[in-house]
């Protein structure tokens, strides 16, 4: 907690705000800051229970032992998050820049506040049930493993990145569902394509070569809102005008009083029953029924008027002013772009006087193969084509390539950094094992659950990298620092402090899986996945490398001339 609360003063007195993916800090810090308390805590009650003199010497031991390894930890993991700080996603670099120093703050807190603590804390002298996975554990072949690696190395090619940020919403909000209906139907698609040129004849030119293109659906510039063959229009309607001449004035509705409606409706069912019996017909029996029906609504004395009125207001209410309309309509104009409202001439017409050429797609973009497949056609002919497809498309883009440009440099630095500290590059590549089968596991997990990364999960590839060395580097240590029996390193307080540190971030993150936003549920997902196979791997792999590692050391040591076969 002093940790996370020294590392948010370091990022506001530094950067001065969190984004959207640097406020992912906080689990991050949590989630690696909790092991090493757990590691300093259980190697101290381990001396303890093992009959180390006093509190003072076993706290001076811990911190002694401690120290290396913890370390070794803060650097290779803030190696991992500095390697995003050069890449062009600004939220990466800043997550890089916080998360990577705030490992060097609980390094200090662990190493000065955690012994302060321990000091003045009453002492729990209790032996609790030891963690132990038992020595079979240790025999893992590495055959089974590398079979596991194999085959998620095989599902890679389908790893990959969904740009599209409706899919990190709640799949069954009314809209997102709505949203999902206009995209697909490809005359109302919410994204399109634009671009600008000099003049309206080019754009009409621009818009034709793109409606050549099978991906585009259609194309709008601001002449598509100027109708064609004004020209016979205009004629048809000047005809048209001879049977219903210009209104004089402004039309006025006026009606009559009721007993004069109800007397002219019995005159007309009067001459509609004449007509009846002279020529019969279908039409003139259902209108003479329809007349029936209607007088014995309105024609009862006590609700005539009164029904006569709503009868009015239905039918005669907007006749003055469709009246207006349609002696407007009579008489028309030579219409061109000129004449077209502001409110569409400023999403078509810059100020500075160039035109806009809009292009819609016509497939469903929010399929990842016909957003790619719509944007790469589109800006290959027009290369200074933007809008929300490639813009949402180039940031996945860039965002997946920063993440796999520091991992590689995440995953370099760390090597060169183990490499220098333990000397041997033997135990370097032993204690890098977990963390590449982790990251590789995590990789293959996208695909067998099908959670491709997006906006939201990206996250997981600065965890792996920090948790998953950490757990390598604790149990290399132990295994260096006491020459330890490998079939006895599972327990250890190392180990339970790995198991334990991996089970606090596991229940961190579980919570999340439960979540309606689909972006943050599959965060939950894929962080506990990962922890899960981080655990795996530490625990039962890297014992079982280690052991392999030991005999065939002692097998060389004791073929050298005058080795003992022994130690």
């Amino acid at each position: 907690l002093t940790g996370l609360v020294w590392t948010l003063g370091f990022a506001m007195l530094t950067i001065g705000r969190l984004n959207l993916i640097s406020v992912a800090f906080v689990v991050l810090f949590i989630g690696l800051g909790i092991d090493y308390s757990i590691q300093f805590c259980l190697r101290y009650k381990e001396l303890l229970l093992n009959g180390a003199a006093d509190r003072g010497q076993a706290l001076f031991t811990t911190s002694r032992e401690m120290s290396n390894s913890l370390l070794l930890c803060s650097l290779t993991t803030a190696l991992g998050f500095y390697a995003f700080v050069p890449t062009a996603y600004i939220g990466a670099s800043e997550l890089g820049i916080i998360s990577g120093t705030g490992m060097f703050l609980i390094l200090f807190i662990n190493l000065t506040l955690m012994p302060a603590l321990l000091a003045v804390t009453p002492l729990n002298a209790t032996r609790s049930r030891l963690f132990s996975a038992g020595r079979n554990l240790t025999r893992l072949p590495a055959r089974r493993p590398g079979l596991m690696a194999v085959t998620c190395l095989a599902l890679l090619p389908w790893a990959h990145f969904d740009e599209n940020p409706l899919n990190l919403s709640d799949p069954e909000a009314e809209s997102v569902v709505t949203a999902k209906e206009l995209f697909a139907t490809p005359d109302s698609a919410p994204w399109n394509v634009s671009l600008l040129v000099d003049d309206l004849e080019q754009a009409q030119a621009e818009a034709e070569r793109l409606k050549t293109l099978p991906v585009v659906g259609r194309t709008v510039t601001i002449a598509d809102f100027v109708p064609e063959g004004q020209d016979e229009k205009l004629n048809i309607i000047e005809q048209a005008a001879l049977f219903l001449p210009p209104l004089d004035g402004d039309p006025v509705v006026t009606t009559k009083p009721a007993t004069e409606e109800l007397a002219a409706l019995d005159g007309f069912t009067a001459r509609l029953d004449a007509y009846a019996a002279d020529h019969g017909g279908v039409g003139a029996n259902e209108l003479r029924a329809a007349l029936t029906e209607l007088t014995a609504e309105v024609g009862p004395p006590q609700g005539g008027d009164r029904r006569l009125d709503l009868l009015r207001q239905g039918w005669l209410f907007t006749l003055g002013e469709l009246l207006r309309s349609l002696d407007r309509l009579m008489r028309p104009a030579q219409f061109g772009p000129d004449d077209l409202p502001p409110e569409i001439t400023s999403q078509y017409v810059s100020a500075d006087g160039r035109y806009r050429v809009q292009a819609f797609p016509a497939k469903d973009l929010t399929v990842k193969a016909n957003l790619e497949e719509f944007v790469d056609t589109v800006t290959a002919l027009e290369p200074e084509a933007t809008g929300p497809p490639v813009a949402t498309l180039g940031a996945g883009r860039a965002i997946a390539g920063a993440f796999l440009q520091a991992v590689l440099w995440a995953v370099a630095l760390i090597t060169v950094a183990l490499w220098a500290i333990l000397r041997d590059w033997r135990e370097t590549l032993l204690t890098l094992t977990p963390l590449v089968l982790s990251m590789l596991y995590s990789f293959g997990a996208t695909v067998a659950l099908g959670i491709p990364f997006n906006f939201a999960n990206i996250i997981v590839v600065p965890l792996v990298l920090g948790v998953g060395i950490d757990y390598g580097i604790h149990l290399m240590f132990r295994y260096r620092c006491e020459q330890a029996d490998v079939d006895k390193l599972l327990e250890t307080s190392t180990a339970r402090g790995v198991f334990f540190s991996a089970l606090t971030t596991v229940v961190s993150f579980v919570s999340l899986c439960f979540s309606r936003h689909a972006g943050t549920a599959s965060m939950g997902v894929l962080l506990t996945v990962s922890c899960v196979l981080m655990i795996l791997s530490t625990l039962l792999i890297l014992p079982a490398l280690l052991n392999i590692y030991t005999r065939r050391t002692l097998r060389a040591t004791s073929a050298l001339p005058g080795g003992s076969g022994g130690k």
